[in-house]
């Protein structure tokens, strides 16, 4: 904020750049009246500040409620995906800014397949335009083949591509050659993970932009924690625990490790900057072989108040070597190494002992429900206070499998059945990162439309297919105002979600009527409208639930589960989620 003058134009339309906020908030903050605002801010959101849960918010929609930052690129339709550009002017200069925050990198690998992501470019002056995108993804493959966005994805007229995301910085930007396009990857502007790239010096940017020709001037950091990282193998040094020395070998461990840190501490005192942190973050990432691990938080309270991070000093690991065997078949001379894993007697993260306990639980208790799907929901619930994920994922999956049942005409009250179907439906689905994209597009188009009446529900999906927005008021990408934007390529209209949304409405109300029935004693019965039971029917639900008034036996269509005090004897298939 200041009073300084701005000495740029945004000459596009801020309702369309906006869209995804509520109307009276589709604007730029230098233009309300009582803000001063002389250096703007324009953010897309990264992946540990999405959108989630039910209304879709992330932590960017209030700073721009505020008028802190200009929130854009922010995607409402998973499904049809339309990327609008921020349109600058200033003399002779053009400058076209699309952005497109943060989305799981399955789902939008698919979509791009599908020709689901649609960038408009201006009409008038098309080819006067700088066009920049910025995106925040996984840039090479993670974890799986459709884990990341390929470069040869995106379009061969933009200028420069600012890729977020990735820790590791490249302060040059480099030219792909098969698109035509160059690439600048920032890195990050601090440690937010011991790995190997947030070693590196760390840099912010100043974009210069002349007409066609730009500039990308990197500027060192000078006030970030030192970061220090080293890779040990104490097989490779020579500590092997044998008979001999198994009463010492771990003491002479611990020792060689302190004189570790001692180094690497006055190494640290001896590179640091006036304006750095005193306290450097070290990480020792150690293979101890065949000696028993120390203990993370033991082996750190000696150094408290002289390292960052006194617990998490070490990570043990085991190490896998780089390359084959010599022509001997002899792998002993073989000293780097190509990866490393984390040990799984030492377990350094809750996410690995809930990991653990999951597939524990899976072999007697979560016969249908997978590890890896609850522990991603859990996550979910855990670092974006998403307090709706395990609710969410629990209705997906079982709505997910009474699905697959019924197309194989498979009675979900057949108990003997149920067992070898469910097997068969484990089998069906083991792409878990697709299931997970599937997921996160189910929560998107059916979480708005669950809350409302049948009757709303259905003109809000349909409203939805047709302008990715609930908002009556939202306008059509195509009607810009100042600048007409064109689409590059056309889109269908995208169908397959309202049976979900309506699966998962019936879902909301059999929740609400237990809660009213547990807190109010002897609450009235809940009794579906006409309208309620004809979108049950529409969305297959053959087991929606209607709850007597004292609450002691619950009719399902034909069925009829005793429930006394709390416990539940059915053998319907809910019970191998649990």
């Amino acid at each position: 904020m200041g009073d300084g003058g701005i000495n740029f134009e945004l000459v596009s339309e801020p309702t369309v750049n906006f869209g995804h906020m509520e109307k009276q908030f589709q604007r730029i903050n230098t233009e309300d009246p009582n803000l001063n605002i002389n250096l703007p801010v324009y953010s897309i959101h990264g992946n540990h500040d999405d959108p989630s849960g039910s209304t879709y918010l992330s932590e960017l929609d209030l700073l721009h409620t505020y008028g802190l930052i200009n929130y854009f690129g922010k995607a409402v339709d998973l499904e049809n995906i339309e990327i609008a550009p921020l349109l600058f002017a200033k003399g002779n200069t053009k400058l076209a800014v699309y952005g497109l925050g943060a989305i799981r990198d399955e789902r939008l690998h698919r979509a791009y397949l599908e020709n689901q992501v649609t960038m408009h470019r201006p009409e008038e002056a098309t080819e006067e335009w700088f066009n920049i995108f910025v995106i925040h993804q996984n840039r090479p493959a993670h974890r799986g083949k459709h884990n990341y966005v390929p470069e040869t994805f995106l379009e061969k007229w933009l200028d420069l591509v600012i890729w977020g995301h990735e820790h590791d910085p490249v302060p040059v930007p480099v030219l792909n050659k098969e698109m035509g396009f160059e690439v600048l990857q920032p890195g990050s502007s601090v440690a937010t993970s011991m790995s190997d790239g947030e070693g590196k010096q760390k840099y912010c940017y100043l974009l210069k932009v002349a007409g066609r020709r730009y500039r990308v001037e990197p500027i060192a950091l000078e006030t970030v924690r030192p970061f220090y990282i080293e890779d040990i193998n104490l097989t490779a040094i020579g500590y092997i625990k044998d008979d001999g020395n198994a009463d010492v070998i771990r003491d002479d461990v611990e020792k060689f490790l302190n004189k570790k840190m001692e180094k690497l501490i006055r190494k640290a005192e001896e590179e640091r900057r006036p304006q750095q942190p005193k306290e450097p973050l070290i990480r020792l990432r150690v293979d101890f072989g065949n000696v028993e691990p120390l203990n993370p938080i033991l082996f750190g309270q000696r150094f408290f108040g002289r390292v960052a991070n006194p617990k998490e000093i070490i990570q043990a690991v085991k190490s896998k070597p780089l390359g084959r065997n010599n022509r001997n078949g002899d792998t002993s001379n073989v000293s780097q190494f190509k990866s490393m894993t984390i040990v799984p007697e030492v377990v350094t993260s809750i996410e690995d002992l809930l990991k653990e306990h999951f597939k524990r639980l899976a072999n007697d208790h979560l016969q249908l429900f997978s590890p890896d799907f609850m522990n991603e929901s859990l996550k979910q619930f855990v670092h974006n206070d998403d307090k709706e994920a395990i609710v969410d994922a629990f209705e997906f999956q079982k709505a997910q499998v009474e699905k697959f049942l019924r197309e194989r005409e498979i009675d979900p009250a057949s108990v003997s059945d149920l067992p070898e179907s469910i097997r068969a439906y484990k089998e069906a689905h083991v792409d878990m990162p697709q299931y997970l994209s599937d997921f996160a597009a189910w929560r998107v188009n059916s979480s708005k439309v669950a809350k409302r009446s049948p009757s709303q529900a259905t003109g809000t999906a349909a409203k939805r297919n047709r302008t990715g927005s609930d908002d009556e008021d939202a306008p059509h990408i195509d009607n810009v105002g100042p600048l007409s934007l064109a689409p590059l390529s056309t889109q269908g209209s995208v169908r397959g979600r309202g049976r979900g949304s309506r699966a998962r409405g019936g879902a909301t109300v059999a929740r609400g009527g237990a809660r009213g029935r547990g807190r109010g004693g002897a609450a009235s019965a809940v009794s579906p409208t006409e309208s309620e039971e004809e979108e049950a029917n529409d969305s297959g639900d053959s087991n929606g639930p209607s709850i007597s008034s004292r609450g002691r036996t619950t009719t399902t269509r034909g069925r009829v589960t005793t429930t006394t005090r709390g416990r539940r004897r059915t053998g319907h298939i809910t019970d191998y989620f649990m």
